[in-house]
């Protein structure tokens, strides 16, 4: 799928950043060439596209902006646009990259140590619509027991930020099946100085997890902010829907993408 509607951000080198070897998140995700980068910047332009009915009609969140990858194209369709992120020094960088693309209708909060209540003060009598969670929801959570449970928590207080009739369109990897396959066969032979948690995966539990779907026995191996091992999409829908409807639910190769409302 050829990138229509994503705009990629400008590289912007943050001189005391280094992510893996590159000089920001964005610029080691998003911006370098070749396939990866390619197959990384799909779940934006999929968001963009489901969205695309309410370009230049609402204002939206962008929460867990990180440095701003997603900022120049929500500034672009968008009315006004916030974003959010708990990582201070991330938020740093996105100013800088906001400011450097003149993107007007941006701004930034970090909502680090700070209650919702403390949001919406910030947010002030704007109506938002829609929250763009771009790879977030994963990392949600401090203890692989209650990981569900913790999203679930999640997502319902983000859903208070917008108003009763608005939604959160969520992407996140999906670490089954044949795409999970895939990525271990990739990392194992592509990356070999981040394997460890693939070669702590007893074969067992790996092949449940390719061919059943299962994770229950790889929950453990799941880390904040460190591997996605153990996430299960599968799971997380059950757990989204006593709360949220499923409102659409788009699969690619390696990410779901969904829309969700809260219950009527």
């Amino acid at each position: 799928m050829q990138s229509k509607l994503y705009m990629s951000p400008d590289k912007i080198k943050f001189c005391d950043e280094r992510y893996h070897g590159s000089f920001s998140y964005t610029d080691y995700n998003y911006l370098k060439p070749g396939l990866k980068t390619k197959i990384k910047k799909r779940h934006f332009e999929i968001a963009l596209k489901l969205t695309s009915n309410y370009f230049h009609k609402v204002n939206v969140i962008d929460l867990g902006c990180a440095d701003g990858p997603f900022l120049p194209s929500l500034s672009k369709y968008f009315n006004t646009v916030v974003g959010i992120e708990y990582n201070q020094k991330a938020i740093n960088f996105a100013k800088m990259a906001v400011d450097k693309q003149n993107l007007h209708n941006v701004s930034l909060l970090c909502n680090n140590n700070k209650k919702v209540s403390d949001i919406k003060k910030e947010l002030g009598t704007q109506i938002f619509s829609i929250i763009f969670l771009m790879e977030v929801v994963e990392h949600v959570g401090n203890n692989w027991k209650t990981m569900y449970q913790d999203k679930l928590a999640f997502l319902k207080e983000a859903s208070t930020l917008i108003e009763s009739d608005g939604f959160i369109i969520i992407s996140v990897p999906k670490m089954i099946g044949l795409s999970f396959l895939i990525q271990t066969v990739g990392q194992i032979v592509f990356d070999l100085d981040n394997k460890k948690h693939i070669l702590d995966m007893p074969l067992k539990s790996f092949l449940r997890c390719v061919f059943l779907n299962n994770t229950d026995d790889l929950e453990y191996l799941w880390v904040p902010f460190y591997t996605h091992m153990g996430f299960n999409h599968k799971k997380f829908e059950y757990y989204i829907k006593t709360d949220f409807d499923i409102i659409k639910s788009k699969s690619d190769l390696f990410q779901q993408i969904y829309i969700i409302k809260n219950k009527s």
